[in-house]
């Protein structure tokens, strides 16, 4: 065999090799390109939630507007400030026992929050046994956030509907599943949550969770959050439920307390913020 016979079998036996892994004749891969995933053309519609009345940012009493930005002033601080911890943008809400209005204040938080500059908010409904706001904006059955859990070939981005209000992205509970609660331990939630808190800090998750002492899963979630907001009914939520929820949660963590559905009367008489409080201690 001639020198340039060897040397067209060698080029030939090297394309070849090359072709087989994925690498084209130039040297550039020709591996199939990874699918483009397709995000929900679906909105959440928030709009209608502030002409019921739902919402307070835009519409109902000035009064809990004003509170609710206190509040999201709070929040910023924990999450963003100079000494915030590591994920704190990643804010659970729930309460002790239904009927807190822990969605409302979710709802709600979330608009406040999306008002900022320069920073966006995703809210995912985490409550699978109610998944009120979900069916509010009129998505619930959708694949959402136990769907992502459940099938780990299902990105969360194929799960989160623009809405229509500037800012603020929404992710369903999805469907529910017998096995929730191992999902939600699971290294694929904590790594799913972590991520959505590591690659945009300028970015708020509000997640909207079922109350503590009504199923475990609250619990469950609050080992992957950064900072927990525990909704209690002013004049009904009696101290020792107040206890038992705290006693489930990892108390190095920031925990604010809001006092909900306070008489407009009382409210008007309090100074700002005087119904929030941080850093629940173990003798409160």
């Amino acid at each position: 065999m001639s020198i340039i016979q060897k040397a067209v079998q060698t080029q030939s036996e090297r394309r070849a090799e090359a072709q087989t892994a994925g690498v084209g004749a130039t040297g550039q891969s020709t591996a199939p390109a990874r699918p483009v995933i397709q995000r929900p053309s679906t909105v959440a519609a928030f709009a209608p939630l502030l002409a019921s009345g739902f919402l307070q940012i835009e519409s109902g009493d000035p009064v809990s507007r004003s509170e609710l930005r206190h509040l999201k002033r709070s929040v910023l601080q924990c999450a963003l400030g100079p000494v915030a911890d590591a994920r704190a943008n990643v804010v659970m809400i729930t309460s002790p026992l239904p009927g807190a209005g822990k969605t409302f204040l979710s709802a709600n938080l979330a608009m406040a929050l999306a008002m900022e500059k320069d920073r966006s908010t995703l809210l995912i409904d985490a409550d699978d046994t109610r998944a009120t706001i979900s069916r509010a904006l009129g998505l619930h059955g959708l694949p959402g956030f136990f769907d992502v859990l459940q099938d780990p070939s299902l990105p969360l981005d194929a799960c989160i509907h623009p809405s229509d209000v500037p800012g603020l992205e929404f992710v369903p509970a999805g469907r529910r599943f017998d096995d929730s609660l191992e999902l939600l331990t699971s290294n694929r939630a904590r790594d799913l949550v972590h991520r959505l808190a590591d690659e945009n800090r300028d970015r708020l998750i509000v997640l909207d969770c079922p109350p503590l002492l009504g199923t475990p899963n609250a619990g469950a979630i609050s080992a992957i959050v950064g900072q927990i907001l525990v909704a209690v009914v002013a004049g009904e939520t009696s101290r020792e439920s107040i206890s038992q929820a705290l006693e489930l949660l990892n108390r190095d963590k920031p925990i604010g307390l809001v006092l909900n559905k306070i008489p407009r009367a009382r409210l008007m008489s309090m100074s700002h913020g005087g119904y929030y409080s941080y850093d629940v201690s173990a003798e409160d």
